[in-house]
């Protein structure tokens, strides 16, 4: 798989000319374009709240499907108030924050403020060094082993698709959007403020026309729907089979863009309540391009339609990702821990003598405070893959102490060993604050030899 990264990365760069010409094409908004798609969008959903208003005293079954479709108008109506607030939706850059900000109320969104955390999300998608603004809760695999019980329950409870898809959309849009975050600008706590207050006052005006009972039921049942929708959508177009994760001074752009967004290739009608959404990849790649673009723009440069599509029944799998497995370089589940739980018990901060058991391996681990020190004595063989774990996982320790370690080899069956690059490539970074203990064997082995003259020995 990072072959396959790597060369598509090759790929991108190497055609650069020709996608970006191809972009440029599209960025250019067409404002009857624009102008219909506010027409088709918002007529019907102020239709939809009034038949709904009269459908309630007749019968909630009739009521239910007009609700789904107003839910599937409103996010409509959010892709208009993203698109604006990538400046794509109009040439002019007031219309975009007029349409936006009115856009913003009807999706309880405020705009200025939501620009600027999707700004972040755009600028460090992919990057595991720069999680945590405008995305979902992702933790690798070892970051998971090293948590707290405490933030493993907050994480798995985060992460279920209960709380995920139908209580987190509606607490986001209902509750926290009502709030500015740590580290908003003044202009985007007024649009807070002002959002705020929009909402108050249409929500007001509804009341007295509606009633305050219906307006409620209409107002919070269409947006929860729209919101688990949306949540969804954002959820599939980052949680995906092959996609693309990587550590800061890896991370690339372009790649980040075609496999780390998805191409989500919905049936027609979905496609359109979406606002083309699907083709997250290009949008990625270039967010000016103006929603009802996407697709020719997908069509329009062979390297796009290189991206794998996910589709309706295949994003089901989505579902089952729970964690980033950065050896591995994909989504797993909460079974892969099973292949790591081994490695989860080193943490070098802890007072404490253990002996760990692993198939064909036995690990005796000592930590030595005195000498500032951590003693780890491997016995039995040791496979390349339990290697690569066990190296992952001690420059994973090592990265968060300052102890020094010494890695006692004396006993391994080394007639046994065939391969410890994946060690020592995870352990180079650290090679000063660690000591070896190796045998003197008669014959000596490659390996041997390659991590004496790689690592200092223990003297004691």
């Amino acid at each position: 798989m990072k072959n396959d990264l790597i060369s598509s990365k090759n790929h991108a760069r190497t055609n650069a000319s020709a996608w970006k010409a191809v972009v440029a094409k599209y960025q250019q908004p067409a404002v009857w374009r624009s102008a219909l798609q506010l027409v088709n969008t918002l007529v019907p959903y102020v239709a939809l709240w009034y038949l709904i208003y009269l459908a309630l005293p007749v019968s909630y079954w009739l009521t239910a499907p007009l609700m789904l479709l107003a839910a599937g108008f409103l996010v409509r109506i959010f892709i208009i108030f993203h698109d604006c607030g990538h400046g794509s939706f109009f040439k002019s850059r007031r219309a975009n924050d007029v349409v936006g900000c009115i856009a913003g109320v009807l999706c309880l969104t405020p705009y200025f403020h939501w620009r600027w955390e999707h700004a972040l999300h755009h600028s460090t998608s992919g990057d595991l060094d720069r999680r945590g603004t405008g995305d979902v809760w992702t933790l690798t695999v070892q970051e998971y082993l090293a948590a707290s019980r405490w933030k493993r329950f907050a994480y798995r409870l985060a992460r279920n698709p209960f709380v995920l898809f139908l209580i987190a959309p509606c607490f986001l849009f209902v509750i926290r959007e009502r709030f500015p975050t740590a580290g908003a600008g003044k202009r985007e706590r007024r649009s807070v403020y002002w959002t705020n207050l929009g909402i108050l006052a249409v929500g007001g005006g509804l009341s007295l026309v509606f009633g305050l009972k219906a307006y409620l039921i209409i107002q919070l049942v269409v947006v929860a729907v729209a919101a688990s929708a949306g949540v969804w959508l954002f959820y599939v177009q980052h949680q995906f089979e092959g996609v693309y994760w990587e550590r800061g001074e890896n991370w690339d752009y372009v790649t980040a863009a075609l496999k780390g967004s998805s191409f989500y290739r919905l049936p027609r009608v979905l496609q359109w309540f979406s606002g083309n959404i699907g083709f997250h990849h290009i949008h990625h790649l270039s967010p000016r391009i103006p929603n009802y673009y996407l697709p020719k723009c997908h069509a329009a440069e062979p390297l796009f339609q290189t991206v794998k599509p996910v589709t309706l029944l295949s994003s089901l799998k989505s579902l089952t990702f729970r964690l980033w497995d950065e050896r591995r370089r994909k989504l797993v589940g909460y079974r892969a821990l099973k292949r790591v739980r081994h490695w989860g018990v080193f943490a070098f901060q802890e007072r404490s003598r253990r002996v760990i058991s692993i198939p064909d391996l036995s690990v005796r681990v000592e930590l030595q405070p005195a000498k500032e020190q951590v003693w780890m004595r491997l016995e039995g063989t040791l496979s390349p893959s339990s290697a690569e774990g066990l190296g992952q996982r001690l420059r994973d320790s090592l990265a968060r102490s300052r102890s020094r370690l010494v890695l006692d080899l004396d006993r391994l069956h080394w007639d046994k060993v065939s391969d410890l690059r994946p060690l020592r490539e995870q352990l180079a970074a650290y090679r000063s604050r660690i000591r070896l203990i190796v045998p003197k064997l008669a014959a000596a082995h490659p390996e041997v030899i390659l991590l004496a003259g790689m690592f200092q020995h223990y003297k004691g």
